[in-house]
């Protein structure tokens, strides 16, 4: 990681968290995007990954996101993760029981062009 990269994506990763909370998981995404660049060990910012894409709607790349920050993350943000793996699972069963698709090829599709 390069000198003030790791500053850098911790301050990525919070924004995320910002515009999360703000219903802008598009920019949410992005900054956590960013932050992963930056810091691809970064727990928290694969974490913020997986509520953005959650809010999204792309309930299957939410999933993997939280399982990828399970080996990065304090054990707090790893429990809190686990817990998210539920809901995705849960929201993914509900999907294939209404014969909808997983969108997330979709969601990163429209994603890119925004």
């Amino acid at each position: 990681v390069a000198l003030g990269a790791e500053p850098a994506a911790q301050v990525l990763a919070r924004r995320s968290a910002v515009l999360a909370k703000l219903r802008r998981f598009a920019d949410a995404r992005r900054d956590a995007e960013a932050a992963l660049k930056l810091d691809p060990e970064l727990g928290i910012a694969q974490f913020r990954m997986g509520v953005a894409r959650f809010g999204l709607d792309d309930f299957a790349g939410a999933r993997d996101a939280f399982q990828a920050c399970s080996g990065k993350a304090s054990s707090a943000v790893a429990t809190a993760a686990a817990k998210w793996v539920r809901k995705c699972d849960a929201e993914l069963a509900e999907l294939e029981a209404d014969g909808a698709p997983q969108r997330s090829a979709a969601v990163d599709a429209a994603v890119a062009a925004a």
